[in-house]
């Protein structure tokens, strides 16, 4: 996670966790963007700082094997 720092995290009830903590901290106002890629989903979403990008990529049994989120940064930034 880029978002307040890298961060490694690992299992279902970690990342159930975290996100947990991360919409009460900083809930979604609404959803900018939501589209499916190759073998995931990305989303974006607003919330009263800015925009939060999150990409899921999914392994072949379809769960979820790696999430990525952070700021949005601006054009020509990464």
């Amino acid at each position: 996670c880029g978002c307040g720092g890298e961060q490694v995290i690992v299992g279902r009830e970690a990342i159930r966790a975290y996100w947990k903590v991360r919409f009460s901290e900083k809930p979604s106002a609404e959803f900018e963007e939501f589209a499916p890629v190759h073998r995931g989903v990305h989303f974006s979403y607003r919330t009263k700082t800015g925009v939060v990008n999150v990409m899921l990529d999914y392994n072949n049994e379809g769960k979820i094997e790696r999430s990525r989120c952070g700021p949005l940064l601006p054009f020509g930034e990464s």
